[in-house]
């Protein structure tokens, strides 16, 4: 483009003149020859630009192809099925194993799994599905009840295996006031609970069965060593006289949600913690927290 404003430094003798087909005339005038040389200059600069072109237009070409490619190159490989476990939190360790353990067998699987308490995942099943989403594909409970009492209405469900069972237990780090004498067996660990200041845990009772589990053990601690002690032929304990109250306070939709302090019936220093699941309280007690 350069060349049309520089048209007077162009020059051309008369015979490159003839040799470009210009005859035996009188000389060229300068005017004339730069009009031919430029449209000589014009015409090269044509052919490159037709040239650079025609290679851009093949480059551009080229890149939407390799992007083209590219998709349905991916699209090939085989795309993995996918298995949805919503599984309670105190199972966490032994499906992570079976997750592991599958996959190699199935790698065309890839295992998607998601904890939390029993009670909170079923709710989760139900609301997913309730929202045209697919539902998971197993759903592992600690409490083998909540299937068909929660599952079988609606459609959700309609058939379960009870694979595992487990126990309520009391933990304690080392060292913990009151462990040595519930371990001799001269105290009672409702006693420790409800004389000494020490913290104690629980799950929720909305979303764990932990949590509504450790209520029902506290009551039939109560019911069994002192309300109804007298009819099954023991002595009552007075550490178990009100014991519900005790050690979970409150309304009956505080009960075991909020935790605390209750210091009109335990000593200062006593806090009730709640956790949202089970695996959490491990975590806690681990660390001190």
């Amino acid at each position: 483009m350069f060349f049309r404003k520089k048209y007077s430094t162009v020059t051309l003798t008369l015979s490159e003149a003839k040799g470009r087909g210009l005859g035996d005339s009188s000389p060229v005038a300068q005017n004339d020859v730069i009009e031919i040389e430029g449209c000589l200059v014009e015409s090269r600069i044509a052919r490159l630009t037709t040239s650079l072109r025609a290679k851009r237009s093949n480059l551009i070409a080229g890149v939407i192809f390799l992007f083209l490619v590219i998709p349905l190159i991916a699209g090939c490989a085989p795309q993995k099925e996918r298995l949805t476990i919503y599984h309670a939190g105190s199972l966490a360790v032994p499906f992570s194993e079976l997750k592991a353990e599958f996959e190699s067998i199935h790698p065309n699987v890839e295992v998607l799994c998601e904890s939390g308490g029993s009670a909170k995942m079923i709710n989760k099943a139900i609301v997913v599905v309730q929202a045209g989403e697919a539902p998971p594909d197993i759903i592992a409970s600690a409490d083998y009840k909540l299937i068909p009492d929660r599952l079988y209405e609606g459609g959700y469900a309609d058939w379960y295996i009870a694979f595992a069972r487990n126990s309520m237990v009391l933990c304690y780090r080392d060292n913990a006031a009151g462990s040595d004498e519930i371990l001799n067996r001269t105290r009672t660990w409702y006693d420790v609970l409800r004389n000494d200041s020490v913290s104690y845990g629980h799950s929720s009772p909305d979303g764990d069965p932990c949590g509504y589990r450790t209520l029902m053990v506290i009551q039939l601690t109560q019911k069994y060593y002192y309300d109804e002690a007298a009819q099954l032929g023991l002595v009552p304990d007075g550490d178990a006289d009100g014991l519900y109250d005790a050690l979970i306070p409150g309304s009956d939709h505080e009960r075991g949600r909020i935790g605390g302090i209750n210091e009109t019936r335990r000593p200062s220093g006593s806090v009730e913690v709640v956790k949202s699941k089970s695996v959490e309280l491990i975590a806690s007690l681990q660390s001190g927290d």
